[in-house]
């Protein structure tokens, strides 16, 4: 079930997430009105810890989507890789949301004979399932955020034997956290343990944050030249990720390398390589990859296959920095009322910086119009 779709952010609820919660509901004897409160409360908990992970990455730039379900919720970061900082920052913002949510609702239960039975009850539940939520993530258990923290420091200091033990670690915990939190008998809690047992013991076979159960070659050495990108390596990364852009027989895989490997030539510096391998592309571009040739074409002169670009990607996905694009290479190449449309159109996605984007030189060409005029 979808709640929220903008240009940069979109909320979904899976049917796993209704199920469960009534399930949970359920165990703890709770009434049929209760159980709505109940369920209402989880999503409460998972939501804010999810909304840490959105607010970071938007302040990184990076339009994501996040998905709650059952085991709680997932937030997908689109755009270029990540580097290890900011993929730390990312998942260390859902966790201190979850303390702020904590703290926020222990200091209202300080004056809790003032509130009535059903707050004061609705308080206490979701202060107590913060604090479990706060610590099934604070822990290296994985694919909980602390566990992907860990899987990245491992990786970081010795690639694929710093997963295993990671994952050995996250087993040892959920191994536990099982025993513990069946002699205290929380059921729920002991599904969950067991659910990151078994997500553990992908990663012995697997890299960390592959989602699908069966990989060819070609799709498991890209996403290995993926994580070493995100520890720094770049040359060795750079041609082996084009020669999979080149030389793969999967559709599906040249397609994700030409989308990586252009957003690395663009990250390094090299917009004509960028934009000689998305021009050269035999497979349809995927949506980010037309955002890096629109931004490519943009540093090599290339207005016209850039404005092309940018059209199609803003098809895609209405997304503010492809507007602002447009307006400029329409700009650029002397199209004073397409450039103003786009303006307008940047405008109503959020653009707040107006007076600066305008001031730009790409606008030079079409200063003097008479419709770049009225739009000052």
């Amino acid at each position: 079930m979808k709640l929220l779709r903008t240009s940069s952010i979109s909320l979904r609820v899976r049917p796993s997430f209704f199920i469960l919660a009534f399930l949970f509901a359920i165990f703890v004897g709770a009434s049929i009105s209760a159980s709505f409160l109940i369920m209402g409360i989880l999503f409460l908990v998972f939501f804010c810890h999810e909304l840490g992970h959105v607010i970071v990455a938007r302040l990184l730039g990076r339009p994501c989507e996040t998905v709650i379900g059952g085991a709680g919720g997932t937030t997908e970061v689109f755009g270029p890789l990540l580097k290890f900082w900011q993929r730390a920052a990312v998942l260390g913002g859902g966790i201190l949301t979850t303390y702020f949510v904590i703290v926020g609702s222990r200091i209202w239960l300080f004056d809790a004979e003032a509130l009535s039975t059903t707050v004061r009850e609705s308080l206490y539940l979701l202060y107590s399932l913060s604090v479990g939520w706060f610590w099934f993530n604070l822990l290296p258990i994985y694919p909980f955020d602390g566990g992907q923290i860990a899987v990245d420091i491992g990786r970081s200091l010795f690639g694929r034997r710093g997963e295993r033990a990671v994952a050995i670690l996250s087993i040892l915990f959920g191994l536990f956290l099982t025993v513990y939190l069946l002699m205290a008998g929380a059921f729920v809690g002991v599904i969950l343990s067991l659910y990151c047992m078994t997500q553990s013991f992908t990663l012995f076979r697997y890299p960390a944050f592959v989602r699908t159960g069966d990989l060819s070659d070609d799709a498991l050495h890209l996403h290995e030249l993926r994580q070493r990108w995100l520890v720094g390596e770049q040359d060795d990364v750079i041609a082996k990720t084009e020669r999979l852009a080149h030389d793969s027989s999967e559709k599906e895989v040249r397609q994700e390398a030409v989308e990586c490997c252009s957003g690395y030539f663009l990250a390094t510096e090299r917009p004509r390589d960028a934009y000689d391998l998305l021009v050269g592309a035999i497979d349809p571009l995927t949506q980010p990859a037309l955002e890096h040739l629109q931004l490519a074409a943009y540093r090599t002169s290339h207005w016209l296959e850039g404005l092309e670009a940018g059209k199609e990607a803003f098809r895609e996905c209405h997304s503010l920095p492809v507007a602002t694009m447009c307006a400029m290479l329409a700009a650029r190449m002397g199209l004073a009322e397409e450039s103003v449309a786009w303006l307008q159109t940047a405008k109503m996605l959020g653009l707040d910086s107006m007076a600066t984007v305008i001031e730009s030189a790409d606008f030079d060409p079409i200063r003097a119009s008479a419709e770049f005029q009225t739009q000052l």
